[in-house]
């Protein structure tokens, strides 16, 4: 999985080669930890070294966030990956890669949290069990009847997060482990993973840093019904209105102006926030160097301000080979 910050980002093609020369790089790996993948070469330069430089580039924090890979000698591995965003590799033994394939899409849609009622946890069915009998505990129903309509709603509650218990959607008329045995195969177990699962977005407030930079109080928040969450992409953020910055020293060129063109030239160099670019040069009064400097120095430039950033958008790349197969999972910031 390989994240970024926004789905602009992870539409990119620069962005979509990088997740399958990881998935490629993962898969000579045998899985391993993003941390070994990282330090893997690929056309002259490691993977880290080529993640910061289109960091840099590209100018939002990019994360290679996990690594999940199945497989081994005398098993079959069924790969799918839904429009980059989930991904899922199937294992079983015996049968076919096109029977796993079409089970891996059966998984991607219907989204089973395990293979086979084997898999699930005691403590879990103990906790099932334990709210089904105190649903059927006010029935009036003798002690025997209720043990067993608790069994019969647990039986039916596995039958819906199983795998194998779950009608196969593309038919609707047998269940997956019925398609396995008639396969003569086995149900060896599924690894399921969606972009930015987990990762908790933060939510900026664009409006609020905007009347702070031009001076002003921040902007009360709307009642609750009325909050809108446009999605602002960074290019689209107002310029603030602000007081035109004491005149530079007479040494001073047309150069040293601080201008929207100046602005935008720091950022490009840099890599860091329009807004941090311009209080930069404010505060260098228009000296273009020092700005930069500034930046650097106080880590807003380059990738070390992307890293703080969210990146809870990306790609699933796959690369499977015979008898294995890895998923990568690459973040960006936007889609």
């Amino acid at each position: 999985e390989v994240n970024c910050e926004t789905d602009f980002v992870a539409k990119d093609a620069t962005f979509n080669a990088y997740a399958k020369t990881c998935a490629t790089a993962a898969l000579a790996l045998e899985g391993e930890s993003v941390e070994t993948l990282m330090t893997q070469s690929a056309d002259g330069s490691t993977l880290e070294e080529s993640r910061q430089a289109m960091v840099a580039k590209i100018g939002e924090n990019i994360q290679v966030r996990r690594v999940e890979a199945r497989g081994g000698a005398g098993k079959v591995i069924g790969p799918y990956v839904h429009l980059g965003k989930i991904g899922v590799l199937v294992e079983l033994e015996g049968g076919n890669e096109e029977l796993a394939t079409d089970i891996a899409m059966h998984v991607a849609a219907m989204n089973p949290a395990y293979a086979t009622p084997e898999d699930v946890p005691e403590a879990e069915l103990a906790k099932e069990r334990e709210i089904l009998l105190a649903q059927v505990a006010d029935s009036g129903k003798p002690p025997e009847i209720m043990e067993k309509m608790v069994e019969g709603r647990l039986r039916k509650r596995l039958e819906e997060i199983c795998l194998v218990s779950q009608l196969f959607v593309k038919t609707n008329d047998k269940t997956v482990g019925k398609l396995v045995e008639e396969a003569g195969a086995k149900m060896i177990g599924f690894t399921r993973i969606v972009v930015g699962e987990g990762i908790e977005k933060k939510e900026d407030d664009f409006a609020a840093e905007v009347a702070k930079m031009a001076g002003g109080s921040e902007p009360k928040a709307p009642a609750p019904e009325a909050v809108a969450e446009p999605v602002v992409e960074a290019e689209t953020i107002p310029e603030p209105v602000m007081a035109e910055p004491s005149p530079a020293p007479e040494a001073s060129s047309a150069n040293g102006e601080v201008t929207n063109k100046r602005i935008k030239e720091l950022r490009d160099t840099t890599g860091a926030g329009m807004m941090d670019c311009k209080r930069a040069l404010i505060a260098a009064e228009g000296d273009f160097d020092q700005a930069i400097d500034d930046l650097r120095k106080s880590g807003l430039s380059k990738a070390d301000k992307k890293a703080t950033r969210v990146a809870a958008e990306g790609k699933i790349a796959f690369a499977a080979s015979g008898e294995k197969a890895v998923l990568v999972e690459v973040n960006c910031e936007t889609d």
